[in-house]
This record gives structure tokens, sequence and C-alpha cells, in this order.
């Protein structure tokens, strides 16, 4: 998957927040992540054909990856310092 924008890697991301977080209102699946800059949280969605979640700061653009896969974390909720 291309962007317009850089990715930085993962390791700016802050563990679990709270419970998980459910998947009522969409079909899609979403994760929530809040940015610490500014506080803003966002929900963001997966695209049906890709195995990423793509996140970006509305406030200082920095961008994160969250790859799908085995082996990763049933977390829903993360705070990535930016």
């Amino acid at each position: 998957m291309t962007s317009d924008w850089p990715h930085s890697q993962i390791d700016i991301v802050e563990g679990c927040n709270g419970a998980d977080a459910p998947m009522q209102r969409s079909t899609l699946p979403w994760i929530g992540v809040q940015f610490s800059c500014t506080g803003t949280y966002i929900r963001v969605y997966k695209r049906p054909d890709a195995q990423t979640y793509v996140a970006r700061c509305p406030n200082c653009g920095k961008s994160v990856r969250f790859r799908v896969g085995q082996g990763g974390t049933s977390c829903r909720q993360f705070v990535v310092h930016c």
C-alpha cells in the first residue's frame, strides 16, 4: 500500500487504553487513536483491500501505520506521542 505521506514506525505507540472498544455502528473494522500533541481522538477504519490501518495527526501531520496480522494485539485503542 502506498500513500502520500511518510509513515513512522509503530514504536511511538503506547499500548492499550482501557477495555477493547466495541465495533457497533460500522461493519468496517476500526481502531481508536489519540494523538498526544492535541489530545485529538480519531477512529481509523481499515480499507477492505488493505492489511493496515493508517492514522495521521490532524495537528502536526505525523502518521503511523498499524499492521494487521497473526500474533498481533487485541487492543483497539492506542496513544501516539507526537
